[in-house]
């Protein structure tokens, strides 16, 4: 049966215009909280019929139409009302009080001063909840949401209400409209909520309302280590991005990114450095592999090796002129031709003195190409052929 009196979108503490998987989470995160099978509070049953009565109505897309109406309706006439008189001054100094403690404990999560956060909670609560307990709640929710922003607005007054077994003479609901950025989806998002104030010792607390927090802490805790897990396979990723499956050296995105580093020290100091092309004659897997660990084996640990194209090899030397990286190419040179089963074996070198390091690899390409064209193994530069 739907009830056009009551308000299901507060009874949910969703927006009325939350899509259908917020009214989902909404009501199961309430389902857990109120059930009467975990719950302490003597009104869960009731408040669980509500609950449920609420989600049968707003999760139906043909019967949250028919209630929407009805809803705007009574919201229009509400509005009319209120305008038509001013909220009493006594409510609205209560309101504001309330209001202006709920701000400031959602500005102390906002800077994550959790232990001045907790400061604001109900005595009740703190029966239930340490203060490390609630910290460390907070850290595992900061981990995954990370709050922007809040907004409150009044949402309705109560008196002489019991909340979890304890009395309050007073008690305000509040929406907040909160700004979250979600870790796990890097997306920032909006959600909506009711959050409880109640008169304690004649000052307004923040009202939690939960017997113990080991299930949200352990729920949160989960959802951290699906950020950690995301955060690996992001930098295997990254790495693999940059990395030759083959031979395990950089490549061509790997190699440039490094080289651009050398660069930046060219530009500083002025540290001299000259670029090798290495193309080997064959293209089979085998022999590809065998170069790979033939080049990084016999450099040295400054210098930067990379696959460059399918049988193309790229040696960034450090502090070395040209006619020290020829003496490079040589014993590179000698090593392959002893170590692979091929006798052509093509070097293209160019001392860096260029606008960037891709015009100094488009000289060095013309010099393999050169060699490439030759019979036999060559080294080719702007020294000529050998």
């Amino acid at each position: 049966m739907m009830h056009y009196d009551k308000d299901y979108y507060k009874i949910l503490q969703v927006h009325y215009l939350a899509e259908p998987e917020i009214i989902q989470s909404s009501y199961k995160r309430l389902a857990r909280k109120y059930h009467p099978d975990v719950s302490g509070d003597e009104d869960s049953e009731r408040t669980m019929q509500e609950i449920n009565e609420a989600y049968a109505v707003l999760n139906d897309p043909q019967k949250r139409k028919t209630y929407h109406t009805a809803w705007i309706r009574t919201r229009s006439k509400q509005k009319a009302q209120q305008q038509n008189g001013e909220m009493p001054l006594k409510l609205k100094q209560k309101y504001l009080t309330g209001k202006a403690v709920l701000a400031d404990y959602f500005d102390k999560l906002l800077h994550k001063e959790f232990e001045q956060a907790y400061d604001l909670i109900t005595e009740s609560d703190k029966q239930k909840v340490s203060i490390d307990e609630f910290v460390r709640w907070q850290k595992t929710v900061a981990k995954v949401y990370e709050l922007k922003e809040s907004q409150i607005a009044l949402c309705k007054f109560h008196g002489n209400i019991i909340y979890n077994k304890v009395a309050h003479k007073d008690a305000i609901d509040l929406y907040v409209a909160v700004v979250e950025y979600n870790e796990i989806t890097e997306r920032y998002e909006k959600d909506y909520l009711v959050k409880t104030v109640v008169s304690e010792n004649d000052d307004w607390r923040v009202l939690l309302g939960y017997e113990g927090l080991q299930p949200l802490i352990a729920r949160f805790e989960s959802l951290s280590e699906l950020i950690k897990a995301k955060q690996i396979i992001n930098e295997l990723a990254e790495t693999h991005s940059k990395t030759d499956f083959l031979t395990g050296l950089n490549n061509k995105k790997g190699f440039l990114e490094m080289a651009e580093r050398e660069y930046k020290r060219y530009e500083r100091y002025e540290n001299i450095f000259s670029v090798i092309l290495c193309g080997i004659g064959a293209e089979d897997e085998e022999t590809i592999k065998i170069a790979g660990e033939v080049l990084s084996r016999n450099l040295r640990k400054v210098d930067l090796v990379g696959r460059w194209e399918a049988s193309t090899f790229v040696v960034l030397v450090p502090e070395t002129n040209l006619q020290q990286a020829i003496m490079v190419a040589k014993k590179l040179s000698s090593l392959l031709q002893k170590s692979l089963p091929i006798s052509n074996i093509s070097f293209g070198l160019e001392e860096f003195a260029h606008a960037s390091i891709l015009r100094c690899l488009e000289q060095a390409t013309q010099y393999i190409d050169i060699a490439m064209n030759l019979k036999g193994s060559a080294i080719v530069s702007s020294k000529g052929i050998i």
